[in-house]
């Protein structure tokens, strides 16, 4: 018996920054929108638990049916010590902007989006955002100063909930989670993009690197004549620009197809050139013949 083994390294979390908020202004079945993105805090620690449970249920003395259900989740960041003001927002807590001080009332009901990128010990990268969650009043601890190096920081606890909005890949969801270890994303546009603005399943396709690209591979027109020239374009929700270009304009031209990935070339002159098509950085190429018309 062969005994299986790993074919990819081992990977560990080693990292973890870019900290940053935006607050959920609406949340609806029909609509779900956040105010701007801005930096919450230089982060020393980032955890996650999720409320899970399940439940066996046996039918004839044997086990027949596990039940799961997955709840609310735990997200512990490790910070230094807020500003008050930045405090008074994340918690909902009233703020005096005259004198710049916290009233410690009532909490009103404010629920943010959280974003945080983890290093791995391969050098790359997973991005995270949660889509909706609140922050709970954290607990504060100082102490006498000695003649130690002893200073205490504060703990941030987030509750995850899921939203009311239903997204059209997942339905309602708590988050999304993109790794650079899977090359379908570009790690460029990750780092430049991905905390400009709350990521979803409705935006990420911006994100996607084309993993292949092909056409038809020869196509025969006349002087005058037309023809389509179709390509594929893997994955196909990829919004990396799309062209089509003709090898030599004089023998013939092309005009991209609106609603699919083809493109009409016209023959102007006899001759043999090609159509390529282009997308993100990769390229696939028909062999064109333009023969004179009968």
């Amino acid at each position: 018996m062969s005994i299986p083994t790993n074919e990819k390294p081992v990977i560990e979390f080693r990292g973890c920054d870019m900290l940053v908020i935006a607050e959920v202004l609406t949340d609806t079945a029909a609509e779900l929108t956040f105010g701007p993105v801005e930096n919450l805090a230089p982060i020393g620690n980032y955890g996650k638990k999720s409320d899970v449970s399940s439940n066996t249920k046996y039918y004839d003395n044997a086990p027949a049916l596990n039940v799961n259900s997955e709840g609310a989740d735990t997200i512990t960041l490790l910070t230094p010590v807020l500003p008050i003001e930045r405090l008074a927002k994340i918690t909902g807590k009233p703020y005096d902007s005259a004198t710049g001080a916290l009233l410690d009332g009532d909490s009103a009901e404010r629920c943010f989006a959280l974003g945080v990128r983890v290093k791995l010990t391969d050098g790359t990268y997973r991005y995270i955002w949660r889509f909706k969650g609140s922050f709970a009043v954290p607990d504060e601890e100082a102490k006498t100063e000695d003649n130690t190096t002893d200073t205490n920081n504060m703990t941030l606890t987030y509750t995850g909930i899921k939203t009311n909005y239903a997204f059209a890949k997942e339905g309602r969801s708590k988050g999304i989670v993109i790794d650079e270890r899977d090359g379908k994303c570009s790690p460029t546009k990750l780092a430049s993009d991905w905390f400009s603005a709350v990521q979803t399943s409705n935006t990420i396709a911006e994100f996607a690197i084309v993993q292949s690209v092909s056409v038809t591979e020869r196509l025969t027109v006349t002087v005058g004549g037309t023809g389509n020239v179709y390509g594929t374009v893997i994955p196909s929700y990829t919004e990396a620009p799309i062209t089509w270009e003709s090898g030599n304009e004089n023998i013939a031209t092309v005009e991209p197809l609106t609603g699919s990935v083809g493109c009409v070339v016209t023959g102007v002159s006899v001759g043999v050139t090609t159509v390529t098509l282009r997308a993100g950085t990769l390229s696939a190429v028909c062999t064109l013949a333009v023969t004179a018309a009968e």
